[in-house]
């Protein structure tokens, strides 16, 4: 048996972690970042030249199988059991619409890799060479055994007084893995029988095991390949980890909705105090990631480049210079971020919809009923120009149709910012955008198979450039087509507030 420590220092960080399998890619791609969430430099410049991107050092991330459900949703349904190594976080600081997708979470110090793997049948039937499977699965996990004993041995562990819980994943192995441990540790002691527990109120150190198999199929016998396993005292285990997710992380997600006719609250009326920044729709959880990732410390960055800004400052400050839209405004979830959260002196709402009074309530919010096309919506815009952050969560299931509609909509009211006052008294600005521009959309794929949804995001990767270009191209003062005097970095996103076939489009612009 080979064994290595998965924690070489002490900032290193790995897990066992099961979450829901519709989120196991997002919950990865949080803790162990890979390059396909990196920014994106369009060229200022038509070259041949690969866009830019920023290599991260190598982290492991392992899929353990696990049974799927049965029925025809059963690749949308249960759980993927991940084993992360070098997490860049705690999985207890992930957001709480990411933590209450996860059901389980145990820290991992040590893998193990098997030499003399074995196969377990279910049921621990005879295999017919005369050995019992559970006898074949002691006599493999038996020097794994050894060095848990000798790692709990260097804790605070009191064998007299104290109570272990031990957590196996997958489940279908607990019982024997179980067995041969506590058949070991009681060897290895010459008075004591160790003692045993599962509540969190009577045990002091939690053992978290992770067996890999080659399969997870009820018709197929699995084999043992490798063991990770770790040793956490109890407040890190529960307090620290498990007690974040699941049903205490839902607790957290607070959504108070509001009625579609008239947008008073729903709950009123049944005695709850509703608080005035409660979010109106779970919308709100997509553009709160995006503020709460690093997108507003990249808009710092390019505001001024010889200053660093703490994240607290660059909400208040780095894109309040100029006015906010919220296209497909109701009931005004996202609203509620760009006036809260990134402290826009002035957002306009666009929705025929109804928006929450509590939304239309805040300072500087205006609601436009209407559609961004018409010759209304055009004046408004115009308006309240310059822009330093567009938003837009519409139900539009054609990214390419939307982000038209959104470049010809601005197309419309930079013409109009360019003509001279008309005598009415009206002052316009001039200038449709502000620097630096931030710039978020949902884009809504067609959903049949997980392939479709890879092959749309395909394409839409293919014409995002241009229309970011596009965009740039309004507020650039360069008089060629072909080259831009605006930054433009952009990333395409799965949110953990988004549904399966959702994305999130994040540009950001300005001027060189």
């Amino acid at each position: 048996m080979n064994s290595e420590c998965l924690t070489t220092s002490g900032s290193r960080r790995s897990y066992g972690i099961l979450c829901h399998r519709q989120f196991a890619d997002r919950v990865r791609e949080a803790l162990i970042p890979s390059n396909a969430n990196d920014w994106l430099n369009i060229p200022v410049k038509p070259t041949t030249q690969p866009i830019e991107e920023i290599e991260h050092q190598p982290r492991k991330c392992i899929v353990i199988p696990t049974p799927e459900e049965k029925g025809p949703r059963k690749s949308r349904t249960g759980f993927s059991l991940l084993v992360i190594d070098d997490a860049v976080m705690s999985p207890a600081d992930l957001p709480p619409m990411a933590r209450k997708q996860i059901s389980w979470v145990g820290r991992l110090t040590h893998e193990s890799v098997l030499n003399d793997v074995v196969t377990v049948t279910e049921g621990n039937e005879n295999t017919g060479n005369g050995k019992n499977d559970s006898t074949d699965l002691q006599s493999t996990l038996k020097p794994v055994t050894r060095e848990i004993w000798a790692e709990l041995a260097k804790t605070s562990f009191d064998t007299e007084k104290d109570f272990l819980r031990i957590d196996v994943q997958p489940k279908s192995f607990n019982t024997d893995v179980c067995t041969t441990i506590i058949t070991a540790f009681n060897n290895e002691m010459e008075h004591n029988q160790i003692k045993l527990a599962c509540s969190a109120t009577k045990v002091s150190h939690v053992l978290n095991i992770v067996i890999q198999s080659t399969s997870s199929s009820t018709t197929e016998s699995p084999t043992l390949q490798k063991v990770f396993w770790g040793i956490s005292e109890k407040k890190e285990h529960f307090e620290d980890l498990n007690q974040r997710l699941n049903d205490y992380a839902t607790r957290e997600v607070v959504l108070e909705s509001t009625d579609e006719k008239t947008g008073l609250d729903s709950n009123t009326d049944k005695g709850k105090n509703v608080q005035w920044d409660d979010p109106v729709s779970r919308a709100y959880y997509k553009l709160a990631q995006v503020f709460e990732d690093e997108s507003l410390q990249v808009i710092s960055s390019l505001r001024n480049s010889n200053e660093t800004l703490d994240l607290d400052t660059s909400k208040k400050e780095v894109l309040s210079h100029g006015a906010g839209l919220d296209i497909g405004a109701s009931p005004g979830g996202w609203t509620q971020v760009l006036h809260n959260t990134v402290c826009i002196p002035t957002v306009v709402a666009m929705d025929p919809g109804v928006l929450a009074q509590r939304v239309m309530a805040l300072k500087g919010v205006r609601h436009l009923r209407a559609l961004c096309t018409s010759e209304e919506s055009i004046k408004v815009l115009a308006h309240h120009a310059p822009y330093s952050v567009i938003v837009c969560d519409a139900s539009i299931s054609n990214p390419n149709e939307l982000l038209l509609m959104i470049v010809e909509t601005f197309d419309r009211v930079s013409s109009l910012l360019k003509k001279p006052d008309d005598g009415n008294g009206s002052s316009l600005d001039g200038n449709v955008f502000t620097w630096p521009l931030c710039l978020v959309i949902t884009l809504k794929l067609p959903h049949k198979t997980h392939g479709s949804i890879d092959r749309h995001l395909e394409k839409v990767n293919k014409y995002i450039p241009d229309y970011l270009k596009r965009i740039a191209l309004l507020g650039s003062s360069s008089g060629d087509d072909d080259v831009i005097d605006v930054d433009v970095r952009y990333k395409i996103c799965h949110l953990f507030a988004n549904s399966t076939a959702e994305r999130t489009l994040v540009a950001v612009f300005n001027k060189k």
